[in-house]
């Protein structure tokens, strides 16, 4: 499996591709990522995933579905966020094929990987976990959590998915070895997620 990353937009958001055998996966098309994701993808792709709905995670969404006729997918509680520029960046809007209520797997075609819900940055987001590496969007960056102060998000949410986060991978013996891909930012391990995450639940 190979992924693909570049950063885009004012607050420099990473949209990634996920490319295994013949099919691609599109995740958090920011501002202005149309082009890249159309000149990268080598294969046939098979869906768009979104970490939560935040304008610089989704803004492409709707040139995307419309080019790679392909399903956008996100949890149901960020669904509306998708048509409504509440940061009046001028966003377009788009419309989910697939929402998720709690924690599920996922089969898009051949790829299979599990949704966590991880409210607190927003309502919505959550984290896609491969196996061997995990999305994880504005959940967990590198030494940082998302914001948890915007109109979106909530506090003691946040404090309570941490919790789930570390009650989820701390036994996880290679954690060093999976590698975690976030909104923002170069990938890190597992291992270096875990100790960001008990840095931070010391905070609130």
């Amino acid at each position: 499996m190979n992924i693909y990353y570049k950063a885009f937009g004012i607050l420099q958001t990473n949209c990634y591709l996920i490319s295994k055998q013949d099919e691609t996966i599109v995740v958090d098309p920011g501002q202005n990522a149309t082009k890249w994701v159309l000149d990268t993808i080598e294969n046939t792709p098979v869906g768009i995933i979104n970490t939560h709905g935040h304008y610089d995670h989704v803004f492409s969404n709707y040139e995307l579905k419309k080019r790679l006729k392909v399903p956008i997918i996100i949890h149901k509680e960020d669904r509306e966020l998708l048509n409504n520029d509440d940061f009046n960046v001028g966003l377009p809007s788009s419309k989910p094929d697939i929402t998720f209520t709690h924690d599920m797997v996922i089969h898009l075609n051949s790829f299979t990987f599990k949704a966590i819900h991880l409210p607190g940055h927003s309502y919505g987001t959550s984290i896609y976990d491969f196996g061997n590496f995990i999305i994880s969007g504005d959940f967990i960056m590198d030494g940082t959590v998302g914001r948890y102060n915007l109109h979106t998000s909530n506090k003691e949410k946040q404090y309570q998915s941490l919790q789930k986060y570390l009650n989820l991978y701390a036994s996880r013996h290679d954690a060093s070895q999976v590698k975690v891909y976030s909104g923002h930012g170069e990938p890190f391990s597992l291992e270096e997620s875990l100790e960001t995450v008990k840095k931070w639940l010391t905070f609130f």
